[in-house]
């Protein structure tokens, strides 16, 4: 069972679809260009349509560059002109490209206006054509100018392709960005659209199809391995849920073990387990420190309670006394958690070693379990293991800075070696978007909201996890799968209520409906 994935694709990428399809399949710049125009100006028809206005009512103004992007604008005037709008052109500099030049000349002659100046509020609808995703360097002069008026002013704002100012490889902002109400892109999506923060500034979305091909995509992003990125869509991750078939057991979806907590922090395992739970896993046993038994005997019945001493475990060789019960629930489980409040101590480092060198299953390896990896642990990882630090754990595990981890995080593997090149290693890198790569791939996950930045969220995705893989998916699967569907729970909250309510419990409980 695999993943069908939708691309998303970095600057380089996208210019190798479109040179592929201009000069290997024969498709010209032009019919692109010509297609791509037309379909910003059949959304703009559109957008006028819905607003209740008629097209002798609105005012448009196309704003743009001197490159490619401000001949696509330069299209749309024309197209807008010739089917009786009232649209002019707003040429922030002279220096246009050839194809820019050439497009302007045919715009002239059928009367679109030029001008080099306007006052944006004089218009119903700006049409922003200044820069496409081929930008890299900081906005400054003239562009910065017209890039905060265009933002001061009240008319709808559309973006041909990306908002100017967006990086489209990683969605940093070069000084100034346009804020869009509306972006329509060509053939496929940007990454810089999909990660923060250039996905706040694109408004309503739309993936316009001008005619690449499919074989031009393929050709493109297996050229550039590390030039696109993947997401699942809603549609298609219900398919890979694991089935529920009516002749079954508890046993059927398999047993979670959760290693966490410890002494007053039973908060953490309780998540994690009560997740798994409402994730399909058939059983959940906890083991944690002795303080622990009786709150969550009291907070899950559900749950089977497994404990140790935490001096007896300190200053044994091997566990201690609680090895032998440790060595049987290693047995029956079929997928582990481990680390979720269990402190950064040698307990947890001594668990974690016998986990990583006797366990046979997959491992959920979360929060204090990352927090102690040294280079001896680093060199016992397991065949398969799900590793899920957030930002400043990564750094953490790295010794770099948190700054190194936000500007690296679309290629953090390549520090990380070690971990990554293991066959059936899956790295789930927490933040606004969580990211989930493997050695071969990297998928963004597009569910939740800025209301899950709250304690105990990743406790409740470990869990998840660990439920998926018990119940027989892949690590790769259940990391992907994992965080999506967490993701949802945190969304279908958010939007009954507020970002500013939710806790890792609610998170729990939206599992019910999202599932």
């Amino acid at each position: 069972m695999d993943f069908v994935l939708i691309y998303v694709v970095n600057s380089k990428t996208m210019k190798d679809i479109d040179n592929y399809t201009s000069s290997v399949i024969g498709i010209s710049e032009e019919i692109l260009m010509e297609r791509a125009g037309l379909k910003v100006f059949e959304k703009i028809k559109k957008i006028i349509v819905e607003k209740g206005k008629e097209r002798e009512s609105i005012h448009i103004v196309i704003v743009c560059g001197c490159g490619n992007n401000a001949a696509d604008g330069i299209v749309v005037a024309r197209l807008l002109r010739i089917a009786g709008y009232k649209a002019d052109i707003m040429l922030i500099s002279d220096e246009l490209n050839d194809m820019a030049k050439k497009q302007l000349a045919i715009a002239k002659k059928v009367g679109v206006n030029v001008e080099h100046h306007v006052e944006y509020d004089e218009y119903g609808i700006i049409v922003d054509s200044i820069f496409g995703i081929g930008l890299s360097r900081e906005i400054t002069g003239k562009y910065k100018e017209e890039i905060e008026r265009i933002n001061e002013a009240s008319a709808i704002v559309v973006s041909v392709d990306i908002p100017s100012g967006i990086d489209a490889n990683d969605g940093k902002i070069k000084g100034v960005a346009i804020e869009a109400d509306y972006t329509v892109t060509f053939g496929i999506n940007k990454q810089g659209m999909v990660l923060y923060p250039g996905c706040e500034f694109v408004g309503e979305l739309e993936i316009a199809d001008i005619g690449f091909p499919y074989i031009a995509i393929d050709y493109a992003c297996n050229k550039n391995k590390k030039g696109f990125s993947s997401i699942l869509s809603k549609e298609i991750y219900k398919e890979y849920l694991p089935i529920r078939r009516n002749n079954s057991n508890k046993g059927s979806y398999g047993r979670v073990l959760v290693i966490a907590g410890s002494k007053e922090m039973s908060g953490a395992c309780y998540l994690s387990a009560n997740a798994a739970y409402r994730a399909g896993a058939g059983l959940v046993k906890v083991i944690t420190d002795e303080e622990n038994r009786i709150i969550l005997q009291s907070m899950l019945a559900e749950a089977i309670i497994g404990t140790y001493d935490y001096k007896d475990v300190e200053n044994s060789e091997g566990l201690g006394k609680f090895q032998k019960q440790f060595d049987e629930d290693l047995e029956k489980s079929s997928s582990i958690v481990i680390g979720p409040g269990m402190g950064n101590n040698i307990v947890t480092k001594k668990i974690l070693m016998y986990v990583f060198k006797n366990a046979k299953q997959p491992i959920v390896v979360d929060a204090d379990a990352i927090n102690v990896l040294d280079d001896e642990l680093k060199a016992n990882f397991p065949k398969q293991v799900i590793m899920t630090p957030h930002v400043k754990e990564m750094a953490n595990y790295l010794n770099k800075p948190i700054e190194f981890v936000k500007d690296n995080m679309l290629d953090i593997t390549d520090y990380m070696k070690e971990f990554i090149d293991g066959k059936e290693h899956i790295l789930v890198l927490k933040d606004a978007r969580t990211l989930v790569f493997d050695r071969n791939s990297r998928y963004i996950n597009v569910s939740g909201n800025n209301g899950m930045s709250t304690g105990g969220s990743g406790d409740v995705l470990s869990g998840v996890i660990a439920a998926f893989l018990a119940e027989g998916l892949s690590c790769k699967q259940a990391g992907m799968m994992g965080v999506y569907v967490h993701g949802l729970a945190g969304d279908s909250f958010y939007n009954e209520n507020n970002a500013y309510s939710l806790l890792a419990k609610d998170i729990i409980e939206a599992l019910k409906s999202v599932l």
